[in-house]
């Protein structure tokens, strides 16, 4: 499986796109997408999910999209679920964060099952909290991705590690400084910061990190440690 980390900061999106092949999983960070209006979306005034969904209907992917999404004047931390050109669905966070205190929260957990897999999307500050990332593997999720729009403060590091060891489960996480991939032992397999700077990297059945691109140039291939 090729994963693909795209950084709110990315100057050229087309650019990094056009390395995204068949079956590959897309994360792209906060800001890549602008803020969404729910219902607008609906009723067709907007068309920033479509535009998305078609990108990943042309590559044939799976895109995790982390966005500022309003519904009906509130405001929520979401992340979008686009499988091969369709919308899967929205997931919200649904613990308060210090940096937005004035946003609303959702109220589940929701399991995608795509053509990578069964996904389970964790937003924003959800990675702290131990019984989300249980009540997500129990529900039979083969990988989780983690998307955040703040920085990786003190201990966020720690509970990627500890909810990746103690669920036997890989977590691919990307905040607004960092990226990391995290293994199912709780080791840190990859930690990278993100600042305008495109990642690519090459995940194998057994969801253990092969190699990696480092997409400044997008030439410049390395193998991680």
């Amino acid at each position: 499986m090729n994963v693909f980390y795209l950084s709110g900061e990315e100057e050229n999106i087309e650019a990094a796109l056009e390395s995204v092949g068949d079956n590959s999983l897309v994360i792209m960070g906060y800001g890549v997408v602008k803020n969404i209006d729910l219902v607008k979306e609906l009723n067709g005034e907007s068309n920033v999910l479509r535009a998305v969904a078609y990108l990943s209907r042309s590559k044939n992917s799976v895109f995790i999209v982390g966005v500022y999404a309003e519904l009906y004047g509130k405001d929520y931390v979401s992340a979008a679920v686009l499988d091969r050109g369709r919308i899967l669905g929205i997931s919200d966070m649904t613990h308060l964060a210090q940096e937005d205190k004035d946003v609303s929260l959702g109220s589940s957990y929701r399991i995608y099952s795509t053509c990578l897999g069964k996904i389970g999307v964790v937003v924003g500050n959800d990675v702290f909290y131990p019984e989300v990332i249980r009540a997500v593997t129990l529900r039979g999720a083969d990988f989780i991705v983690n998307v955040t729009p703040y920085n990786a403060v003190t201990g966020y590091e720690l509970a990627l590690k500890s909810n990746a060891l103690f669920n036997g489960i890989m977590i691919f996480a990307d905040s607004r400084e960092r990226r990391y991939l995290i293994s199912r032992d709780g080791a840190v397999t990859l930690r990278k910061d993100t600042s305008r700077v495109s990642g690519h990297y090459i995940v194998s059945r057994d969801r253990t990190l092969i190699s990696g691109l480092r997409q400044e140039i997008y030439n410049d291939i390395y193998i991680e440690e």
